[in-house]
């Protein structure tokens, strides 16, 4: 798990303390692996996060062997632990503010990240990052998406009360998931402090529900209440074969195959899906449960030119034949006996 966020140190932690650098606000202590093949790839998320979350936070962050010579010399067997009793007291040896604690997880080829961030006072876990990641590349983008959403926490944290503002927001269902500007601030019911007064592009997600989009602005010293209905809903998703054809829905462009939508519960629609020399493909649907549609596509304008290449290369066989079989102007009577002259011509006999 990591530990992050760590500041000073408990009464007696001075002498020791002391011997190295003034101690940071920050302090990353290696993710904990689920198995001993996993140790590497905890080793360098932890390292990469560490690097990024100094970066984004408006707090200094504890130098790597700064922080394992202070941890030694306080004879702390444990540089890295997963419980979250363990993460508060070292934070508290090292005389934290926050403590990031996390485990990493390889299950079917697939990475499971889990990090909190703790409040070393109260022992609260006020910021939480739970991703997948398909392989290690996409491993270390979840360390710096983690980095920056902690960060941005951080910042809201540490500005001027005058600077700040409180938000509850409700919804008529319980744990929607609350997004502002990017950031999953928690679940709904929810209530976060010390946020920066000013404008945020804000959403509200819950499983069967159509996400709701709004603006909600959050104004200095005081709490600032917001309310939402989420209306019931299922996903629509429509792809083809080739991908990238233009989907309508009731005449109104939604987007290219594939595409993800979410759709109101009882619904009736025309779903068309479009693309270029190829038969419109359609479908009238009613939402009453999730739905997955596929267009394939007929190739119109090439089977229309295999048509044409037929009837052409048919003409041109009849045209050959009357050529070969029609006399000239200087042939002999001889060499038409038998053949009947064609329609509208006059027999040369």
């Amino acid at each position: 798990m990591f530990s992050a966020l760590i500041v000073c140190f408990l009464c007696g932690a001075g002498s020791a303390i002391s011997q190295h650098k003034m101690p940071a606000a920050v302090v990353v202590i290696e993710c904990v692996a689920e198995t001993m093949d996993d140790t590497r790839n905890a080793s360098r998320f932890s390292d990469f996060f560490r690097v990024q979350l100094g970066r984004s936070s408006p707090l200094p962050v504890w130098d790597k062997e700064e922080q394992i010579a202070a941890l030694r010399d306080f004879k702390h067997k444990k540089e890295k632990c997963g419980e979250k009793l363990c993460a508060i007291t070292i934070g508290r040896l090292l005389q934290s503010d926050y403590v990031v604690s996390g485990t990493l997880k390889y299950i079917s080829k697939i990475f499971w990240i889990e990090l909190q961030l703790i409040n070393v006072d109260s022992g609260e876990a006020v910021k939480t990052f739970k991703q997948v990641a398909g392989d290690e590349d996409a491993l270390l983008a979840l360390a710096r998406k983690a980095a920056r959403e902690f960060g941005t926490f951080l910042q809201f944290r540490s500005m001027r009360p005058e600077l700040l503002g409180s938000i509850e927001i409700h919804a008529n269902v319980s744990g929607a998931s609350v997004l502002m500007n990017g950031v999953v601030m928690g679940k709904t019911p929810l209530r976060v402090d010390k946020i920066p007064v000013g404008t945020f592009r804000t959403l509200i997600r819950a499983n069967g529900y159509i996400t709701h989009s709004t603006t909600v602005a959050v104004q200095s010293e005081r709490v600032n209440r917001f309310s939402f209905s989420l209306r019931r809903g299922y996903q629509l998703t429509v792809d083809s074969s080739p991908h990238g054809a233009a989907v309508y829905i009731n005449g109104y462009e939604a987007g290219k195959t594939p595409c993800l939508l979410q759709v109101p519960a009882g619904a009736r629609f025309e779903v068309k899906a479009l693309y270029p020399g190829m038969r419109v493909w359609e479908k009238k649907i009613t939402m009453n449960d999730k739905k997955h549609l596929f267009a394939r596509f007929d190739n119109e304008a090439a089977s229309a030119y295999r048509k044409w290449w037929r009837a052409g290369a048919g003409v041109a066989a009849v045209g050959l034949t009357y050529l070969i079989f029609t006399p000239g102007s200087g042939d002999s009577g001889d060499n038409t006996a038998g053949v009947p002259p064609p329609p509208g011509r006059p027999s040369q006999r």
